[in-house]
C-alpha cells in the first residue's frame, strides 16, 4: 500500500511539475520591430534603456562617437527594448510592446536635417506629440505610440514598424 501511494504521489509530482514547465514557457514577451527610414547611417544599440536609434547624416558624423554627440536624430523608447536584430534584411530594434508605449525623438537643430515643418511618421502616418521640448540646439519630441506587435500569439510575422523624419 505504501508503495502504491508513494508511486502516485510521484505521478503527480510529475503531472504538476509538467504543468506548470509548460505555462512558464508559454510566456512570450509581446514584441515589435521598429526601424528608421531615412536614409544616412543609422545605429542601433542594444541597451535596454537609454538611446535606441541614432541617426547620423553621415559615416564621418558616426565614427569614434563613443557618447552619441553627433548625432542627427535620436530615438528612445518606453517601456524598454529587447535587443537588436535583423528582419527581411532590415537592421531594427525589438521593442517591448505593453498598453503604455512611448518614443521620445530629439533632434539636433545644428544638423541639416532638421526643418521647423518636419513631421515624425509611424508607419506612414504623421505623428502629433504628447509634449514638446524646443530649445536653441535640440528639439524634443515624446510620442505616445501603438506599435504594430511583430510575435502575436507568440508566432513572429515580417511586420516591420518604420519611423521616419519627413
Amino acid at each position: 500500500m505504501k508503495k502504491r501511494l508513494f508511486i502516485i504521489f510521484i505521478a503527480a509530482i510529475f503531472v504538476v511539475g509538467s504543468v506548470l514547465a509548460f505555462t512558464a514557457c508559454n510566456k512570450v514577451t509581446p514584441c515589435a520591430w521598429v526601424a528608421f527610414g531615412n536614409e544616412g547611417y543609422i545605429y542601433y544599440t542594444a541597451d535596454m534603456y537609454g538611446d535606441h536609434i541614432i541617426y547620423y547624416e553621415d559615416e564621418t558624423d558616426a565614427e569614434g562617437d563613443t557618447y552619441h554627440a553627433n548625432y542627427a536624430i535620436s530615438i528612445s523608447f518606453i517601456p524598454r527594448i529587447l535587443g537588436k536584430s535583423e528582419r527581411n534584411g532590415v537592421v531594427c530594434t525589438t521593442v517591448e510592446v505593453t498598453n503604455n508605449n512611448s518614443m521620445t525623438v530629439y533632434i539636433n537643430k545644428g544638423k541639416s536635417i532638421y526643418d521647423p515643418n518636419k513631421k515624425v511618421y509611424l508607419n506612414g502616418t504623421a505623428l502629433t506629440p504628447s509634449r514638446t521640448n524646443d530649445n536653441d540646439t535640440l528639439l524634443c519630441l515624446t510620442f505616445d505610440i501603438s506599435l504594430e506587435r511583430g510575435n502575436p500569439g507568440g508566432k513572429e510575422n515580417d511586420k516591420l514598424n518604420i519611423i521616419e523624419y519627413k
